[in-house]
């Protein structure tokens, strides 16, 4: 299990520097922070159609008409002892649902798993769900659709 910080600021950069390969890769920004004394928010923000053309099965419901408008990925930790993560979900979907959306069931246990151990092995597996979900749910080629195997 890896140590987290739990600075505000480093839980943020240890989140991040887990994370921002990931998302970057599909096509999000890199993830913006915002830390208070208790909690830490880091957000992925994607253009939205540029959003809904990569992942047209991710959350179909979300529609936003206005030319520029983001879908944000959010994660919340709490920073109490031990830290743990509070939330994920894109925009109002949480990753139970997004894995269903991706077809990928099999990862419902990995996602309660998430709020329930230290953050420290909860950062890992969060970047493991969400390489699934990602890859399994782009319009990649059909190898690359498959995406890795089920964390363990």
């Amino acid at each position: 299990m890896a140590l987290v910080p739990h600075t505000p600021q480093a839980v943020a950069e240890s989140l991040c520097v887990a994370l921002d390969p990931l998302m970057t890769l599909h096509g999000f920004a890199a993830g913006q922070p915002g830390c208070s004394t208790s909690t830490v928010g880091v957000v992925y923000c994607s253009e939205h159609g540029d959003f809904r053309r990569r992942f047209p099965a991710l959350a179909p419901d979300i529609g936003y008409p206005d030319d520029g408008a983001c879908t944000d990925l959010n994660v919340h930790i709490d920073l109490d002892n031990p830290a743990r993560l509070r939330e994920v979900q894109l925009d109002g979907h949480g990753l139970e649902e997004l894995a269903r959306d991706a077809q990928r069931d099999d990862l419902q246990e990995h996602i309660g798993r998430l709020y329930a151990v230290p953050l420290g092995e909860a950062i890992p597996l969060l970047n493991e769900v969400m390489t699934a979900i990602l890859s399994t749910a782009s319009e990649a080629s059909p190898s690359e659709r498959d995406g890795p195997p089920s964390p363990s």
